[in-house]
């Protein structure tokens, strides 16, 4: 498989397309510092941060764009006509092996 375009983008990722004889690969590619910061800051706000329930527009997690970009497509291919993009989106968060993505403790 050769790399055909391979470009940096402003943010840090970069954006890979592969070519084969008989398919084209694009990704997103987000260094592992940058999202290994994200995490580290998601858990020293959830270790200090004090709950308001009542808070509106309260910030409860926070996801590496790359692994929402594959969030909102795999949504848009299998659940769309079950689930509205919010409803699924806190059902990735609340699930155990996305719980370290959110800033909060409990349910969203």
């Amino acid at each position: 498989m050769n790399t055909v375009f391979r470009k940096r983008l402003w943010n840090g990722n970069e954006t890979r397309v592969h070519v084969s004889d008989d398919e084209v690969i694009a990704e997103d590619y987000k260094p592992a510092n940058q999202v290994k910061a994200i995490l580290d800051d998601n858990a020293e706000i959830r270790n200090h941060a004090v709950p308001n329930p009542r808070a509106n527009g309260r910030l409860v997690a926070r996801i590496p764009d790359t692994m929402h970009r594959e969030w909102k497509r795999d949504w848009q291919t299998k659940g769309r006509q079950d689930f509205t993009w919010q409803t699924y989106l806190a059902m990735k968060l609340n699930s155990r092996e996305n719980s370290y993505l959110k800033l909060i403790a409990g349910k969203i």
